[in-house]
This record gives structure tokens, C-alpha cells and sequence, in this order.
């Protein structure tokens, strides 16, 4: 798990490559995690939550970009375009559909976008690592 946070801090400005599932997955789940503990304790005293307040901004920020571009490399790895990010803005349907395509497994083959992170044997030729079925056209 620490091997895929430390890829995806290294790659977060990079709209290039593919990320799979859960060097994405990490990169989006840690940062949820220090906002749920940071709102789960409520602060009476004024400058606590007010130092609160200014990390969670501050965390927003940070997250501006890096967030989009795993995400774009997120649909790279499933050999879609980046672009269906935007889908996420339609109302109420975006974000689930945007979800569903988040949680797609990698495409076992080399795509234009990069090489298959997940692939254990870069020696070996693609074929053999294409799943059985008919040659694609």
C-alpha cells in the first residue's frame, strides 16, 4: 500500500501514464481519512476550530490538482479517454457513472496511453498476454 501512495504523490501532477485502481484509490482514501478524523472531534474552543477550518482549505487546495489528474489516469488504465471525467458534472447520474468507470479493472495490454502497470513480466511479449477469445480487427 505504501509502495502505491508513494507512486501516486510522485505522478500527482502528471495527466500522463496510467494509474491503476488502487494507486488511485490511495491517493483519493487518505486524504478522506485525515478530513473524517479532523470532523469527527468537535472543538468548542474558537481557535481550534478555526485552525480546523484552515487545514481543511488548505487540504482542498493542495488536492486541486493532483485529484483530477490521478483520475484522468485512472481513465487511461481502463483505455478510455480523459475527458470522461467530465462526465462527473451531469447531475445526480455523473458521479455514479464517473464511479462505476473508477472501479473497471486495468486492461491487462499495453495502450497508447502506457504500458500495463500491473504487468509482473515486461519480457513478455503482448501476445501471449492477450485473453483467449477472436484476434481484434
Amino acid at each position: 500500500m505504501l509502495r502505491h501512495y508513494e507512486k501516486a504523490i510522485r505522478n500527482s501532477f502528471n495527466f500522463h501514464g496510467r494509474a491503476p485502481r488502487e494507486e488511485f484509490f490511495v491517493l483519493i482514501w487518505s486524504p478522506l481519512m485525515l478530513v473524517f478524523l479532523l470532523v469527527a472531534f468537535p472543538f468548542n474552543e474558537d481557535f481550534v476550530g478555526q485552525l480546523i477550518e484552515k487545514v481543511l482549505v488548505g487540504l482542498v487546495i493542495l488536492l486541486l490538482i493532483p485529484i483530477p489528474c490521478a483520475t484522468v489516469r485512472r481513465m487511461h488504465d481502463i483505455g478510455s479517454s480523459g475527458w470522461w471525467i467530465l462526465v462527473g458534472l451531469v447531475p445526480i447520474i455523473g458521479p455514479i457513472l464517473l464511479l462505476g468507470l473508477l472501479l473497471i479493472d486495468s486492461v491487462p495490454l499495453d495502450l497508447p496511453y502506457g504500458p500495463n502497470p500491473k504487468n509482473k513480466y515486461p519480457d513478455v511479449p503482448q501476445e501471449y498476454l492477450r485473453p483467449p477469445g477472436p484476434e481484434p480487427e
